[in-house]
């Protein structure tokens, strides 16, 4: 199958958000490698790897949308509940011995491109509450990724 080509368009201009999405996509290519090479345990290994990366992903997305006020919080943590309740439901299916990988791979590659999409909205947002003018007491998000002054 194809790999996954990190393109510039896929950049949200938020470092820490770019560089997961980076991962994640690398990830996405070292599960289609194992499954090309036909290595079960490998497959195993990555998918929780990707597993793993994903939830944590998630978990900084919403803190980061709730921390500037971004107004799709509670849509955007739905999508994200139900793509980890598939990833989770695809894991236990190959724990249990089923062959998931030709359903699963361009589930994986159709999500990438949608969730890319769907992080564009946050990142205008998130983006202009780390340059914001420093009027009011920083949040983490400028504390840590903002200008410094």
């Amino acid at each position: 199958m194809a790999h996954l080509q990190w393109l510039d368009s896929y950049r949200i201009h938020i470092d820490m958000i770019d560089q997961q999405h980076l991962q994640l996509m690398r990830l996405i290519n070292k599960l289609d490698d194992a499954v090309t090479g036909r290595d079960r345990e490998a497959v195993g290994q990555v998918l929780n790897e990707l597993t793993s990366a994903v939830l944590n992903h998630f978990e900084f997305e919403e803190k980061l949308m709730a921390e500037t006020g971004h107004g799709h919080l509670k849509a955007h943590k739905k999508l994200h509940d139900r793509f980890t309740e598939k990833l989770v439901n695809f894991a236990h299916l190959f724990d249990g011995g089923e062959c998931i990988i030709e359903e699963f791979h361009p589930f994986l590659l159709e999500w990438f491109a949608r969730h890319i999409e769907e992080d564009k909205d946050y990142g205008v947002t998130a983006a202009a509450e780390m340059n914001a003018p420093s009027d009011k007491k920083p949040g983490w998000l400028r504390r840590t990724f903002g200008k410094k002054e």
